[in-house]
């Protein structure tokens, strides 16, 4: 029975990382930004917005540097704006995500509670 501890000892960790996420960021909510990513994903290659992920990737590395949301956007054409808002919103959430299960994974890891980073409020 003993063996059993560190077993369930991670799972309720794990179960922990999992709510304080939701918490957050709700499966709602998720569902919802994976719903605006696919629409504007779409229009925006429709447009023959060039290297789209790859600029979406690189706002958002910026904004985990430091660099400003609004400062972000800077020369993006107003007509496409809106929709990369969004995808750059949702990759920073994204990569908030797995910022906390890696800090989780460490936490269980090292035998410590986690150090979750902020949720990026946008």
């Amino acid at each position: 029975m003993e063996e059993n501890k560190p077993k369930r000892l991670r799972e309720e960790q794990k179960l922990n990382m999992e709510n304080h996420i939701y918490t957050y960021y709700s499966q709602r909510k998720q569902a919802q930004d994976e719903k605006w990513v696919s629409s504007y994903t779409t229009k925006l290659k429709a447009a023959n917005f060039e290297k789209l992920e790859l600029v979406v990737v690189e706002m958002t590395t910026s904004f985990y540097d430091g660099v400003s949301f609004e400062d972000i956007l800077i020369g993006i054409p107003v007509e496409q704006k809106m929709m990369v808002e969004k995808l750059v919103k949702v990759g920073i959430r994204t990569e908030w995500i797995e910022n906390c299960i890696k800090e989780g994974e460490l936490a269980i890891t090292e035998n410590r509670e986690p150090n979750y980073p902020k949720f990026p409020f946008l």
